[in-house]
């Protein structure tokens, strides 16, 4: 970051799929960089604009079928004692696509994955 902002875009090269084309992305952290390879071939990489550690969520825009995300860590990422498990009650829908969504009783709307 840059005085608080991103700063410049940093690019290798053209996307190496094709709009509605299956592919699989992987995203390498190094020391001082992330990698981005698309189907096992290099396809960009940048520069930590902050310290990885510190990444907490992966977004995720348009139209995608069939995610699966796997994370590695060679470190613990949360540690299991200090994490919060409740069994929620609430209204229930699962989608086709394997993801149950659900709103609690403080509208806070929760989504779970078949991890």
């Amino acid at each position: 970051m840059i005085d608080g902002k991103w700063g410049r875009e940093e690019r290798d090269g053209a996307m190496p799929s094709a709009r509605g084309q299956e592919f699989t992305l992987r995203i390498e952290t190094i020391e001082d960089a992330y990698i981005l390879s698309v189907n096992n071939e290099k396809f960009c990489s940048y520069r930590h604009n902050i310290p990885p550690q510190s990444v907490s969520y992966l977004s995720i825009w348009g139209r995608v079928q069939h995610l699966r995300l796997v994370i590695k860590s060679p470190e613990i990422i949360l540690d299991p004692y200090n994490v919060v498990w409740w069994q929620i009650r609430g209204h229930l829908r699962k989608w086709n696509i394997g993801v149950t969504w659900a709103i609690v009783h403080d509208q806070t709307a929760w989504v779970f994955s078949e991890g």
